[in-house]
């Protein structure tokens, strides 16, 4: 977690570096151990007193950040936004939820890298073991002969200027590589060339390598940075970065004289990689302000989440009676139907539902009304009357005989229930659910 104490530029991504390779091994890069390179990197944690070191960055082209890291896990090697200057104890603000704090001083770079264009790389100051450490590479003359066609196709009017040449090395890598975390890590005999030569399949590891050694042939100094690159799109708007093992990266840096390190990330245009999903930013906010010790929003005082019985209950019963409400209006507009002998057959078969006589599934009307006789013995002429004039012409003549034997049918029907059961089928709101 780390807490940010000024305003940051508008950049895609923010790099935290935790250590640098720069050390040639046969055919990869290292960690150098001598001492007498990568100085600029913070080695230890400040115990009891701040840790400080001398960078080559020249201010003109970067500003000042302040910012306090919070680890949530251990870590070998601390680490901190650009380029850390300054590493200082701080007190742990809850020791239950994190492992370590310190405060970091650093600079940021503020240009970007096309604004670098005409500058030299290798400083004319460098003395000739500082070159060659950031130069050399392995035997393979491939580099060479790959960073040459590369080179060779930038526009005329910037030939020879070594910014131009890396943006094309980095645009190459770009434009040829797939990015796919389904690959080995650097295994085997010239791992790099594996991947370089061959499909250019591969993830940040691979293309940082890659990259430095293309930027070596061309006699620029370049070293591979790790750490964790987060993607600024990602979080929210508030000061605390959430930092995830997910995000682990390594990235190239270029030097340039006049400027210092610069970093120079490698992002392929093609993926089988899914989207990152977004920062929970409720978490982030949390965990800050647990850093900060901003008591309203601690994780520990924060107020338990509780359902609200009260309003969930209130909104049952009113979606309840609303639902009541609609189906009796139903039931009311259906059992008033006039006019039509579908309409008040259709209404008769309303009350026979409300008292539990509703047609069976697959039963004929025929059938049906047999079935009620002895219950409502005008139900069977109705029924027939309702066929007739369904099959055949409607006449006013049958309406009429349909509207005297429905009456008859609702009568007798009350004659033959008791009285509770017609006041359970009165109350009855879905009862023309059922009627078929």
């Amino acid at each position: 977690m780390a807490v940010l104490h000024d305003d940051l530029p508008d950049n895609d991504a923010l790099y935290f570096r935790q250590a640098v390779r720069s050390k040639l091994t046969g055919d990869r890069l290292v960690e150098d151990g001598s001492g007498a390179f990568d100085t600029d990197v913070p080695t230890r944690f400040p115990a009891g007193s701040p840790v400080k070191v001398t960078l080559p960055q020249v201010e003109a082209f970067h500003r000042r950040l302040h910012t306090s890291m919070f680890l949530l896990a251990d870590h070998a090697q601390l680490f901190g936004v650009g380029f850390p200057e300054q590493l200082s104890p701080l007190a742990n603000p809850n020791p239950r939820r994190f492992v370590a704090a310190y405060d970091v001083d650093s600079l940021f770079l503020t240009r970007s890298v096309e604004r670098l264009l005409g500058r030299n790389a290798m400083p004319d100051d460098w003395p000739e073991p500082m070159r060659k450490h950031y130069t050399e590479l392995p035997g393979d003359p491939r580099y060479l002969e790959l960073s040459d066609r590369i080179v060779r196709d930038v526009d005329p009017r910037f030939v020879g200027d070594d910014m131009m040449k890396a943006l094309a090395i980095k645009q190459y890598l770009e434009h040829e590589g797939f990015y796919s975390l389904d690959v080995k890590t650097l295994e085997g005999d010239d791992p790099v060339a594996q991947f370089l030569f061959g499909d250019l399949r591969g993830y940040c590891v691979h293309f940082a390598h890659a990259a430095v050694f293309l930027l070596r042939s061309q006699g620029l100094p370049a070293r591979v940075a790790i750490g964790y690159g987060v993607q600024t799109q990602q979080r929210g708007a508030g000061s605390a970065v959430l930092i995830f093992a997910n995000e682990a990266h390594a990235w190239p840096e270029l030097y340039v004289d006049g400027v210092g390190w610069v970093t120079f990330d490698i992002m392929p245009e093609r993926s089988d990689e899914p989207p990152s999903p977004h920062v929970d930013q409720d978490l982030e906010s949390a965990l800050g302000e647990l850093a900060r010790k901003d008591p309203p929003g601690t994780l520990e005082d924060a107020t338990p989440f509780e359902l609200p019985w009260a309003a969930l209950g209130f909104g049952a019963l009113g979606l309840t009676g609303l639902a009541l409400v609609l189906a009796f209006a139903v039931k009311v507009f259906r059992r008033l139907g006039r006019g039509s002998h579908r309409l008040v057959y259709r209404s008769v078969l309303d009350v026979l539902s409300d008292h539990g006589h509703a047609r069976h599934k697959g039963e004929s009307r025929e059938r049906h009304a047999r079935r009620l006789a002895a219950r409502a013995p005008s139900f069977v002429p109705l029924t027939s009357a309702h066929l007739r004039l369904s099959l055949g012409r409607d006449d006013p003549e049958g309406r009429a005989q349909v509207d005297a034997l429905a009456r008859k049918t609702r009568a007798e029907l009350r004659a033959h229930t008791p009285f509770l059961a017609r006041v359970g089928a009165l109350f009855n709101p879905v009862g023309w659910w059922f009627t078929r």
